[in-house]
């Protein structure tokens, strides 16, 4: 006989999806958990079941070689709708289970014990069970070590997704340290850290463009329509800088109103056509106002050891050469 779904199903099962355990290989706290029970109980089969929608699926399996059953078939669905252990002493004696298929059939189940796995926010994701091919009994005292059991194998499941949870907060974390809040560009650390890497292959023979990117009077963009209208100039260039380059390479923003870009795999000549291309996309994206940059280039050729901070400086010259002639142009740089 099928169990009647639970009363509150679609919340449990979110909660059961929530901890991202199903179909997971086996893990040595649960099997721990499963073997103690074993040998506590003296049965051969022992589990920690988790009920899906249509299965339930076995973190961990002692004495049987499958590792999930139809939903139809569960024991434990039937467990998970009471508020203790259930126990079934004679599965053939039992009209719920009389005519189950795992009774009539391999693991040949006679007697029964589950005790729910409770997630944190009290829904019944599965259980913790024991299994026997002879019809007994269970003691207060052996349903008792059961609950316990089951209730650490819930703690197991809370630390896994606290464990989870704490990952997720430090790649988070690891991944803001090096993205610039406002444009959602890398930053200055990423720029410098994908730099360090180009300069150890440059000595290998790569071969590839610096370019330093300052948008011209963008003080006058603050002062006249504020700082609001600022951003939201500087977030519209660093989208279209970040559409404008190409897969190979890399944009950052570098602080205030500058950009830098690695050009990947270039000769100068295409390097300095690459840079042109970008100002020009800066100056003909529409915008709350009308900007240029300009922009000095860098050049690395690949036939000996470089220096980021030298390759830097030579584009930072190469911007300031452009702004005294004039802006909105293109320079290159000479190391």
């Amino acid at each position: 006989m099928r169990a009647p779904a639970h009363p509150r199903e679609a919340e449990r099962l979110a909660a059961l999806h929530r901890y991202e355990i199903l179909d997971t290989d086996a893990e040595i706290p649960f099997d721990r958990i499963t073997r103690i029970a074993a040998r506590l109980f003296d049965v051969p089969v022992a589990l920690v079941t988790l009920v899906d929608e249509h299965r339930q699926w076995f973190k961990s399996c002692i004495g049987v070689k499958f590792r999930e059953t139809h939903r139809d078939d569960s024991f434990c669905a039937h467990a998970i709708l009471a508020p203790g252990p259930l126990v079934v002493a004679d599965a053939r004696e039992d009209p719920r289970f009389s005519d189950n298929a795992l009774v009539r059939g391999d693991p040949f189940i006679r007697f029964y014990a589950g005790s729910p796995l409770v997630s944190s926010d009290g829904h019944p994701l599965g259980t913790l069970c024991v299994i026997d091919q002879k019809p007994r009994t269970a003691t207060a005292e052996e349903l008792q070590v059961l609950s316990d059991l089951s209730a650490l194998a819930a703690d197991e499941l809370e630390l896994r997704l606290t464990v989870k949870s704490l990952q997720a907060a430090e790649a988070r974390l690891a991944e803001l340290a090096v993205t610039d809040e406002l444009t959602s560009l890398p930053n200055r650390r990423a720029f410098r850290r994908r730099l360090g890497e180009y300069v150890l292959e440059a000595g290998r023979g790569r071969k590839f463009g610096v370019v330093s990117i300052d948008i011209d009077h963008f003080k006058r963009v603050n002062d006249t329509l504020g700082h609001p209208a600022g951003d939201a100039v500087l977030v519209k260039v660093a989208n279209t800088l970040r559409s404008s380059i190409r897969k190979t390479d890399f944009v950052a923003r570098y602080g205030g109103e500058e950009f830098a870009v690695i050009l990947s795999d270039v000769d100068e000549p295409a390097a300095v056509a690459l840079a042109d291309k970008l100002r020009k996309a800066i100056e003909d994206m529409p915008a709350i106002a009308r900007v240029t940059a300009s922009l000095g280039v860098a050049y690395c050729p690949g036939d000996r050891a470089a220096d980021a901070d030298r390759l830097l400086a030579t584009a930072d010259d190469a911007l300031y050469r452009a702004k005294r002639a004039g802006r909105n142009q293109v320079v290159l740089g000479k190391a």
